[in-house]
Parts: C-alpha cells; structure tokens; sequence
C-alpha cells in the first residue's frame, strides 16, 4: 500500500500527499481484514487519496516511513478501535503532524455507512450509490473502481439479512436516489435488494 501511495503522489508535478486513508489490512481473523479498506475504495479512489493498510496494533515500517516522508496534513483512519487501536492512529498522526478523524461505528455496515456520508460530504454523488454484500470481499473489490468512476459511494450491506445492516440501510434510505446492487441473489438475495430499493 506503501507503494501504491508513493506512485499516486509521483504522477503529481510537486509530489505529494495531502491525505491519507488508514484502514486494517491484516487480521487474525481474515473475514475483518478487508471491509473497511473496501468501503474507502471509491472515496479514495474518486479523491486520489491513497489508503494505507496497518496492522491492527502496529504500524508497519513502509508505512510509517511514508508518512514521515510525505507529511500529510490529514490522517483519516477507517474502522474502530477494535480494529486499529488508538495508539496506532495517533501513532500515525504524529509521524504526519496532521489532524487525525477516525470514521468507525459499532459494525463493518455501520463504519461503511460513516465513510458513505463523509464521501457523500467530499462530494461523490448519492444519486446512484453502489452496494454489495459485506460478508465476502470480491464482487465489492471488483466495485470500488466502477464506483469511483462514476463518482459514487460503495456501501456494504449484509447481502443475506434485510435486516442484518440496519445502519447502511438508514443510510441508503436517506441519502441514495437510486442503488445500484452488485453481485447476483446468492451473495446478495431478492429480498435484501428489495429492502434496499424502498
């Protein structure tokens, strides 16, 4: 990730970072490692601001270096303390000297719905928000970058509960004109989408 950010700032004619994404990139349990990385992914897309992964309770080097290389001035870390501690997250805004936001709720479809609304602030679009399921990381890793093309938010939702994601659900409700789901009914079923749509 370290790598990706730096070939961001190269295509610049003053490379930089003014901005930085955080998010879990690696867990005990695989199924926590990719959720909230996959929620930013059209916001930092959209944005170009490059998402670093981090272990939960330790930076790696590259990344570190790179933020003390780079200096951004912001530091947004996705996800709650249950998945990057707080040391870690100042840790990381102190390497910067930048402010640091947290985006996080109490699940992977409420910390999702947190980065909708501040994507949907940064000013992609909720006429066509992008969904898919937040039980399993492909068809929203194929998303993302669909997503940010056409200046959308992604949301995960639980593609098997209509009821599984109430804070996503909220969201979309509130905010999303239309919803573009993503996956056919087996990750995301008849029902779910129906909910999604009212």
């Amino acid at each position: 990730s370290a790598l990706v950010a730096e070939e961001i700032a190269s295509y610049e004619d003053d490379p930089s970072i003014d901005e930085v994404i955080i998010a879990l990139g690696d867990a005990a349990e695989s199924s926590r490692a990719w959720p909230d990385a996959l929620s930013a992914s059209a916001w930092a897309a959209r944005t170009s601001v490059p998402v670093l992964l981090t272990e939960g309770d330790r930076l790696p080097d590259e990344v570190a270096d790179l933020l003390t290389a780079f200096r951004p001035s912001m530091v947004t870390v996705v996800g709650g303390t249950a998945a990057i501690t707080e040391s870690t997250a100042e840790e990381a805004a102190e390497l910067a000297d930048a402010d640091l936001v947290r985006l996080a709720g109490t699940t992977r479809y409420a910390t999702s719905a947190a980065v909708a609304e501040a994507a949907r602030q940064a000013g992609l679009t909720a006429s066509d928000v992008w969904v898919a399921t937040g039980l399993n990381f492909p068809d929203a890793l194929a998303a993302g970058p669909a997503a940010a093309r056409l200046g959308s938010p992604l949301v995960l939702v639980d593609g098997l509960n209509p009821d599984g994601a109430p804070d996503s659900a909220v969201w979309l409700h509130d905010n999303a004109d239309d919803v573009v789901v993503v996956g056919g009914p087996a990750v995301v079923t008849d029902d779910v989408a129906r909910a999604l749509l009212r």
